[in-house]
């Protein structure tokens, strides 16, 4: 039986060294998704930022159209419609 106590401590170990490899790999997964998702957070960030921008140049254009036709309003007969920051036509 002691022939047999070595084989069942080394298939031990190889399991046990199995069982820590695999927990490793399973951290190092974990951590890529959170560095995937970190990535994809700060695209989405980026993105926010650019329609925040789009939107005031978009609201900038609009006040420069009605701040036009408010001062050619006098000197036109014919006025073109005014538009609200949601682009409807007043």
């Amino acid at each position: 039986t002691t022939q047999h106590q070595p084989t069942t401590i080394r298939g031990f170990h190889q399991t046990q060294g199995t069982g820590i490899l695999l927990n490793r790999l399973l951290i190092a997964q974990k951590e890529e998704a959170v560095i995937q998702l970190q990535a994809e957070e700060y695209d989405l960030i980026a993105a926010i930022a650019d329609l925040d921008e789009i939107e005031e140049v978009n609201a900038n254009c609009i006040l420069m159209a009605n701040l036009q036709q408010a001062s050619s309003s006098g000197t036109q007969t014919v006025s073109t419609p005014v538009y609200d920051s949601d682009g409807s036509a007043e």
